[in-house]
């Protein structure tokens, strides 16, 4: 298993992911699987890339398959 941070290439792995995870788990977030379809593998990656050095998502590959995701968010300072 290979662990890294994600980038703008990763947007459709990100995307098909999180429709699975919605699929089985929708309670566990604020967003439907309606709401989710709209959006696009490119507008993931645009979010990817904008979360500079603080915002940052990890995936864990299974070979060329990304498997577990984690969001990492810190906060402005003060």
């Amino acid at each position: 298993m290979e662990i890294r941070p994600l980038t703008g290439w990763d947007a459709q792995s990100l995307w098909e992911l999180r429709c699975r995870a919605l699929e089985c788990e929708p309670r566990a977030f604020s967003e439907s699987l309606d709401e989710h379809l709209r959006s696009t593998p490119a507008e993931f990656a645009q979010r990817i890339e904008s979360g500079g050095r603080s915002n940052f998502v990890l995936g864990a590959f299974e070979g060329p398959r990304l498997a577990r995701l984690s969001q990492l968010m810190g906060s402005a300072a003060s």
